[in-house]
């Protein structure tokens, strides 16, 4: 989608939110919008942040809604209660926006009931957050970004395997190493966050055009003195505990161009920062001190 296109939709989710209290709509799977949801039984979105959450939004559709021809995928199934279940083929998301805020949810599944076509969906999603749940944090990061794709024939141990694999060899730390980060909470946490989003980026070839990046916000860390254990688990598994006794609050937003430029960190050694306002949408990851 070009940024002119774009900014006619902006204007028009804007006004929305300004004479209706709230826009909900889908967005593609690189976050651009595509649909206006206007027909709402009911939504369920909590404004709480810091937290894995779900939405569930109730929506009445006519036949041949093209919502329909979206979430209605090929795969079905009935479940326990006789209501068809359908989770379509391409990523989506579900965004409910209101004044000062965008919620946006990854759409799991959508249900689908009415006797002889649908005539409501309920759609399904999950907070942002859940992507820092699936992402790898390395306990070695650099040795991640060094790594290389090569065709393997066999695992590690000489077994064969039935088709050819593409796999890298990376670095992993064990219980013994005890590897650690730690210093200022806020500061820690976003640095951790963002080493492990590049180590993966550059080690699959996705350095140019990530789908995340964390924001650095100018001025001293305060925050209490925070060490993490790390031992190659996920981000979320990783941070989750340590930063909620540490009294953060983790958020991952959809960021959109016009929205307010983030600071992203550009170099690791020496750290440096710059003022960014992307031509496409992006997941945003912000690390503060809850109040």
């Amino acid at each position: 989608m070009d940024l002119k296109a774009f900014a006619e939709i902006r204007k028009r989710i804007d006004y929305t939110v300004s004479t209706r209290g709230q826009w909900v709509g889908i967005c593609n799977e690189d976050g651009w919008p595509i649909m206006d949801i206007t027909a709402i039984a009911n939504v369920s979105a909590s404004e709480t942040r810091g937290e894995t959450a779900s939405c569930e939004v109730a929506v009445e559709v006519p036949e041949g809604s093209r919502l329909i021809d979206e979430l209605v995928g090929p795969d079905t199934g009935i479940n326990k209660t006789g209501e068809l279940e359908i989770a379509g083929a391409a990523a989506r998301l579900l965004v409910v926006q209101r004044a000062g805020m965008r919620m946006a949810y990854t759409i799991t599944h959508t249900v689908a009931t009415g006797k002889t076509a649908p005539t409501q969906l309920t759609i399904h999603g999950v907070d942002l957050i859940e992507s820092l749940a699936a992402w790898p944090c390395p306990t070695i990061p650099l040795q991640w970004q060094n790594a290389s794709f090569t065709q393997w024939t066999t695992d590690a141990s000489g077994q064969e395997y039935t088709t050819t694999r593409e796999l890298a060899r990376v670095e992993m730390g064990t219980a013994a190493d005890g590897y650690t980060v730690d210093g200022p909470a806020a500061a820690t946490v976003r640095t951790l966050i963002q080493d492990s989003l590049d180590a993966v980026n550059t080690a699959m070839g996705w350095a140019d055009s990530p789908h995340m990046v964390v924001d650095f916000p100018k001025g001293e860390d305060t925050s209490p003195r925070l060490v993490i254990r790390t031992n190659d688990d996920t981000i979320w598994e990783t941070i989750a505990a340590p930063a909620h006794s540490a009294g953060l609050t983790i958020s991952v937003d959809l960021w959109w161009p016009g929205d307010k430029p983030l600071r992203r960190r550009v170099s690791r050694e020496p750290e440096e920062f710059t003022s960014w306002s992307p031509t496409v949408p992006i997941q945003l990851v912000t690390v503060e001190v809850s109040q």
